[in-house]
C-alpha cells in the first residue's frame, strides 16, 4: 500500500520535510519519486527501531514504531 498524506508516519523524515510538510502535493511528490533518501526520526538512520528500512511503503501500522503523521488528522481545507 502507497503511503499518502492520509497515512504516513509521523517519524519518517527526508532532506526537504520542513518545506513539503505544510503542502500535501509536496508530500505525495517526496514520497512518489525515487530520488528521495528516507530515514527514521527515532534512530536518524534509515532504517527503523526494528531494524526495518524506513520508506513511505514500509513505514505502517503493522510497526510498532508507527505513529500518524499529526498533519493526517487535520480537516481537509476547502477551495471554493
Amino acid at each position: 500500500m502507497k503511503r499518502t498524506p492520509d497515512n504516513w508516519c509521523r517519524y519518517l523524515r527526508w532532506k526537504g520535510y520542513h518545506r513539503d510538510v505544510e503542502s500535501p502535493l509536496h508530500v505525495i511528490n517526496a514520497m512518489a519519486s525515487g530520488d528521495v533518501s528516507f530515514s527514521c526520526l527515532h534512530t536518524a538512520w534509515p532504517s527503523g527501531p526494528d531494524d526495518q528500512l524506513a520508506c513511505p511503503d514500509g513505514c505502517n501500522a503493522s510497526r510498532a514504531c508507527f505513529e500518524s503523521h499529526p498533519k493526517t488528522k487535520e480537516p481537509a481545507k476547502v477551495l471554493v
